[in-house]
């Protein structure tokens, strides 16, 4: 089996599918927010902590953040601006999540 063709079985593996179009890179990279609580006890976390939210982006997209290994966001930017500098009317800005 070729190398490409065992990274794509991996990849099937962790997302589902083994169709490249199915693949969203939200379902795998994903916004956790714990609960300063959480960590006392499982049952505090699992109460107080809400649901991974799925992230878009890369770490070299517009909408840049950081992941380990198992897809967990563990940084980004909380603002982001986009100008054309010729047209200062057309900038936009986000404060992301």
């Amino acid at each position: 089996m070729t190398r490409r063709r065992r990274i794509g079985k991996w990849i099937a593996w962790i997302v589902g599918s083994d169709k490249p179009s199915d693949w969203k890179w939200g379902d795998y990279h994903q916004l956790t927010f714990d609960h300063p609580l959480s960590g006392a006890s499982p049952i505090f976390a699992y109460f107080l902590n809400p649901k991974p939210v799925p992230i878009g982006g890369s770490n070299i997209s517009v909408q840049a953040v950081g992941f380990t290994e198992d897809g967990s966001i563990d940084h980004g930017a909380s603002w982001r601006f986009v100008a054309d500098l010729q047209d200062l009317s057309s900038a936009h800005h986000i404060v992301g999540i």
